[in-house]
């Protein structure tokens, strides 16, 4: 069954559009319709949600500003979570991550209630506040609370920045500017760890979050006088009536448990202890509640992510694909640069700019990539390429030793750069071509919780892959089980834990861990890849878009005329 408003190649001049449930089916054929005629005709998708469209497709001029607006904000999100990686990886790494993806979903869906421009402040808003009291913080119990504020809202701004550039450009265009968008993350992604790296060893870590603040600044200044957002209308008590409070709680909830669950089994508890079992099967049996509570119609008037998109093959194999996408991503994404530090001893700064051989070669594929698809409307081969290319990069990172060479770090990172930059973006283009313009924001939101979720949970299990490998390793060699403690909690200071004719000997066993990090790594990348072949390719031109482009001309125009009119009006009173 084909998920409403989803086209074939084959079918390129077909729009159907297929409401859930109960809704009519009318299905329009513009075989018999000349180009010219073609705006005359109502083909317009409507929302069968009740809640207003946002799409908004712009004149290439105001494309451009808005884009130059979301990518202010998109920088101060990626910035950060680099940035502190670097500087506190125990808070950084893992809840950093942990407390961003638990609140994706909500985003999607809080955007089409109360508008984008709103949702988009709320969220800059609210880290804003979170980094100023992480800043501030006496304490590492008030760090991990002011880290969850800043995570909810840094959160949702990298979801609404996909969101507006949908709204604002036509399906077939987005992979060009989501491609620039990639750039953009990947330069944040490479400058984050130099900065994180000087913070920490010269000024302190707390401007690691005082950053933050004249860059939130910046991008609100920029998204206010620059973006013309298109205006929702509405009684915001019944919009706050309509959100799920059940679904996001009991989802929350679950999301929680389970990372709970994944972060002390190994490292604070045995996996077979009571603590991790209990929070696992917890957090398991809710999300099977969350499935159930989100197909009741009486409990949920709104789903943050509606069942009926995870009916469509496509959509479904592009989640999967996203999320052991994320796990080979940031596994390799935090555990190179501590390679770089522990069996070479590099600096948190060194490290880093290292890591630029992959970044650099993500940016300038991942642009041509988007490029690729906006010319020629495809985007499997690209996403299957990505896949298998990244899984090739991660399988030659398995035989990195104490004594490799730079030179062949640096090329293996150059592979895997190039397969992650053909895989960020399709992906996200293959799930909204396959879905409803209404779905777009929550489909979304989906992808990019999944995204991170399969990262939170990369990081968890690479964690304790480590620390047996290693674990069993010392031992063998006899090592007491304070220094075993010592060294699994912080690798880094390995040369200075153990005597110095048992570095090579104890590097090696870490080597051993990140050996086997990397078969992990390799063997998601490598799903990924199978999995894509169940991504169906649709067209992404819709028939809707001569008119949409019109009406986002007018829109403008009208904006020129509101803009212009005071000044008229002051010249004739003087």
């Amino acid at each position: 069954m084909n998920t409403p408003g989803e086209k074939h190649l084959e079918e390129k001049h077909n729009v159907s559009n297929t409401a859930p449930s109960s809704a009519s089916t009318v299905t329009f054929n513009s075989k018999n319709i000349s180009k010219d005629n073609l705006s005359d005709v109502a083909v317009k998708e409507e929302r069968t949600d009740g809640l207003q469209d946002q799409t908004n497709l712009l004149p290439r001029k105001q494309v451009i500003i808005v884009f130059f607006g979301v990518c202010s904000a998109l920088f101060c999100s990626i910035l950060d979570q680099t940035v502190v990686s670097t500087a506190i990886p125990s808070i950084g790494a893992y809840f950093q991550a942990a407390d961003k993806s638990t609140a994706m979903p909500v985003h999607g869906r809080l955007s089409d209630l109360f508008g984008r421009k709103y949702a988009l402040f709320g969220c800059l808003t609210f880290f804003f506040l979170g980094s100023l009291a992480c800043a501030v913080s006496q304490t590492i119990e008030q760090l991990i609370i002011f880290r969850a504020i800043a995570g909810i809202g840094n959160g949702g701004i990298k979801t609404h920045v996909h969101v507006i550039i949908s709204d604002i450009v036509p399906l077939k265009e987005r992979g060009k500017y989501q491609g620039i968008l990639t750039a953009w993350t990947c330069l944040a992604n490479g400058i984050g760890p130099l900065l994180g790296g000087v913070f920490s060893e010269t000024i302190g870590w707390r401007w690691c979050f005082w950053i933050n603040l004249p860059l939130v600044g910046i991008a609100l200044a920029v998204l206010q006088c620059l973006v013309p957002f298109k205006k929702v209308t509405g009684d915001w008590r019944a919009k706050m009536k309509r959100i799920d409070y059940a679904g996001s709680i009991i989802m929350f909830t679950s999301a929680v448990l389970i990372l709970i669950s994944l972060n002390w089994g190994g490292n604070k508890y045995a996996w077979d202890s009571a603590p991790v079992l209990v929070c696992l099967i917890i957090g398991l049996l809710l999300m099977g509640v969350f499935v159930l509570v989100e197909n009741c119609k009486r409990i949920v008037n709104l789903p943050i992510i509606p069942m009926y998109l995870f009916r469509n093959v496509s959509v479904s194999a592009s989640y999967i694909c996203t999320f052991f996408g994320g796990m080979g991503y940031f596994g390799a994404l935090f555990y190179l640069p501590q390679y770089l530090q522990v069996v070479h001893s590099y600096s948190g700064i060194v490290s880093g700019a290292l890591m630029l051989a992959l970044m650099v070669t993500q940016t300038i594929v991942s642009f041509l990539a988007g490029l690729v698809v906006s010319k020629t409307g495809h985007y499997i081969s690209i996403i299957r390429t990505g896949f298998s290319i990244y899984a090739v990069g991660c399988g030659l990172y398995i035989s990195l030793t104490y004594n490799s060479s730079l030179a062949k770090f640096i090329g293996y990172s150059i592979i895997a750069g190039i397969g992650a930059g053909n895989t960020f973006q399709t992906t996200l283009i293959s799930v909204q071509a396959a879905v409803k313009r209404q779905d777009m924001a929550v489909a979304t939101g989906g992808r990019n919780f999944l995204r991170m979720l399969g990262g939170v949970m990369s990081l968890a299990f690479c964690d304790t892959i480590l620390r047996n490998t290693l674990q069993k390793g010392l031992s063998k060699m006899g090592q007491t089980d304070e220094i075993i403690a010592a060294i699994t909690s912080n690798p880094i200071d390995i040369k200075n834990i153990v005597s110095e004719d048992q570095v090579i000997a104890t590097l090696g066993m870490y080597c051993n861990g990140v050996h086997n990090i990397f078969a992990m790594l390799t063997a998601t990348s490598g799903c990924a890849f199978l999995l894509s072949f169940l991504i169906k390719q649709y067209s992404l031109e819709r028939d809707d878009e001569k008119q949409l482009k019109e009406e986002g001309k007018k829109f403008v125009e009208e904006l020129e005329r509101k803009r212009k009119k005071p000044k008229t009006s002051s010249i004739q009173k003087a």
